[in-house]
């Protein structure tokens, strides 16, 4: 699930962040 940490490095890396929540 998408994290307050997953947030921000959604809006710091874009589409790498939230490929990292992911993982």
């Amino acid at each position: 699930m998408i994290g307050e940490d997953t947030v921000r490095s959604v809006s710091m890396d874009g589409t790498d962040g939230l490929a990292r929540g992911l993982k």
